[in-house]
């Protein structure tokens, strides 16, 4: 398998923190906030889309139900019995999320200008 990431770039996009990556470490503070709350969403979402993709439609309407009761140990336990690991899932996805982000500023900032 072809390796999409340049492993020099690797440790960059590990360790600094999502903002950092597209220039944003300088916004006010409520800019950055309303950015990390979108950024947790959207990996949310997908950790639970993938999530559901995985299960069949009842073992779905059970989550759905567990979901509602807000008891995340339950969701957890119930994932988990499912061979579905929710912290491993939510990592994949935020990096996932965080590498595309960064490709999606690099390709902007290397896009020529037009005048």
């Amino acid at each position: 398998m072809a390796n999409l990431i340049d492993e020099q770039k690797l440790p960059e996009l590990l360790d600094k923190d999502t903002l950092e990556l597209i220039g944003g470490q300088d916004l006010p503070p409520e800019k950055k906030q309303e950015l990390y709350l979108k950024i947790a969403q959207t990996i949310h979402n997908r950790a639970i889309s993938r999530i559901y993709k995985q299960l069949s439609e009842s073992e779905g309407q059970e989550l759905d139900k567990l979901l509602e009761t807000d008891d995340s140990v339950k969701v957890q336990d119930y994932l988990r019995s499912k061979g579905l690991d929710l912290p491993a899932i939510l990592t994949q996805e935020a990096l996932a999320y965080k590498l595309e982000i960064y490709e999606l500023f690099k390709n902007v900032q290397n896009r020529p200008k037009q005048e």
